[in-house]
């Protein structure tokens, strides 16, 4: 028997418990970074699947879905709105194969049982989200938001983030359930919401890594890179790269001295990447500095390739590695089958597809 017994949530409700859900769950994540609101984002979607059919489950779902990765994924709006719905509406799918699923999971009375079944349920799919399809898209996943949660995030040296996912998808549950449970004396209520509160405190227990080497001074460039009205992509990168150079210069002499330098991503783009005279620039200026330096670039290769990758200078200005990232951003670093949509003029916001590396991604590729 579900949860909810015979009479599920009324549709328009249920949609607006869904939206508020989802944008609940978003301001766990950055910007907003209120990460305790994990634990209860959840409860409105759970209150809105009572009862639901897989159908209906799945468009609720589908609802909660869009609206937390509608909000979570702004920045996708960068690569242009094609972008950002195909992402969102990828993403937001596996939300609605939860929805359909997880209220045959939810049954009455049995609180932990069904705080186990729905966060295994939830955690399985954010894992399978994580690989497929496009090699998967893991922005979003619940237990990320638990970054700052020092009291939890000790389990993740056991669990990784799915284990943080998964407690955190328990506490709902478990909330949930002290909430909703319709026929559940105060004492067992209470119960429920200490277990819950129990299982985010108990990690605290688990050793937690703590540094032993010496302290490092890491400096960050990071510089403005809206380029003078009218200019072209090609002066564009020259400009970002220029920019990054005249930051970089003024770490000459800083006290504390920096032991490293890391220039954002996109520092040294095609035009200034491909350019000899502006490589050979951004190797004096980092000399000048005298820090090893990591530098984020996308390389045009001699066989047709643009990669996006991260260049390693020495504090000689030498370069002496490259890697080349190996999980790219579907449309934002390339368009999957761009030959059936290219008939959508957005795609071409995004002239070229990048490639991916052939290697590991605990390999460099050096030269």
């Amino acid at each position: 028997m579900r949860l909810s017994g015979p009479s599920p949530v009324p549709f328009p409700a249920a949609l607006a418990l869904t939206v508020g859900g989802g944008v609940l769950l978003f301001l766990a994540f950055p910007p907003a970074e209120l990460w305790p609101l994990a634990f209860v984002a959840l409860i409105p979607l759970l209150w809105s699947l009572r009862g639901a059919r897989p159908g209906r489950g799945a468009l609720l779902g589908a609802v909660f879905g869009l609206a937390f990765f509608g909000a979570t994924l702004y920045w996708i709006f960068l690569f242009g709105a094609l972008a950002w719905f195909a992402l969102t509406a990828l993403s937001a799918s596996s939300i609605a194969l939860v929805g359909a699923v997880g209220p045959s999971l939810l049954r009455e009375g049995r609180p932990i049982r069904s705080a186990i079944g729905f966060a295994s349920l939830w955690t399985a799919v954010d894992w399978i989200r994580g690989m497929f399809p496009l090699g998967g898209f893991t922005w979003g996943s619940v237990g990320i938001s638990q970054v700052d949660d020092r009291t939890l995030l000790p389990l993740a040296t056991i669990a990784g983030v799915w284990g943080i996912t998964f407690v955190v998808v328990v506490v709902n549950v478990l909330l949930f359930e002290a909430l909703a449970g319709r026929r559940r004396a105060g004492a067992r209520r209470a119960g429920l919401a200490i277990a819950a509160l129990v299982l985010v405190l108990a990690p605290i227990v688990v050793p937690f890594s703590e540094p032993t080497g010496d302290p490092l001074e890491v400096a960050v460039v990071q510089i403005d890179v809206r380029p003078p009205p009218n200019t072209s992509a090609a002066q564009e990168d020259l400009i970002v790269a220029r920019r990054n150079m005249t930051l970089d210069r003024t770490l000459a002499g800083s006290t504390p001295r920096p032991d490293l330098v890391l220039w954002g991503e996109g520092a040294l783009d095609p035009a200034a990447s491909s350019d000899p005279a502006t490589m050979a620039a951004v190797q004096r200026a980092i000399a000048d500095v005298g820090v090893p330096t990591a530098v984020g670039a996308v390389m045009n290769d001699p066989g047709g390739q643009q990669r996006t990758s991260e260049l390693v200078f020495g504090p000689d200005g030498s370069r002496i590695d490259r890697y080349d990232k190996v999980h790219l951003v579907p449309f934002g670093e390339y368009v999957p089958w761009r030959s059936r949509l290219d008939w959508i003029s957005a795609t071409r916001q995004i002239p070229v597809d990048r490639s991916s590396s052939a290697m590991a991604p605990s390999t460099s590729s050096c030269r």
